[in-house]
């Protein structure tokens, strides 16, 4: 995981923290994957998140949390 992360370097924004773009990635698979039975109470909170990872240079969010689960 945090391989793929160090490969968006490039891309990434001069204030981006690969540390915490790395936690909000592991806050939404741990959400989305073991609370998703409360969905209704988190979902803004992920859509939040990716929209702050996608700010950040992190172009498919989706393709780096797919990657926890490896």
């Amino acid at each position: 995981m945090r391989q793929a992360l160090d490969a968006l370097t490039d891309s990434l924004t001069a204030d981006a923290d690969k540390e915490t773009l790395y936690v909000t990635l592991l806050a939404i698979h741990v959400l989305t994957e073991i609370f998703a039975a409360n969905e209704d109470q988190w979902v803004l909170l992920v859509r939040k998140a990716k929209t702050y990872l996608k700010n950040a240079g992190v172009a498919k969010p989706e393709k780096l949390i797919n990657q926890f689960n490896l």
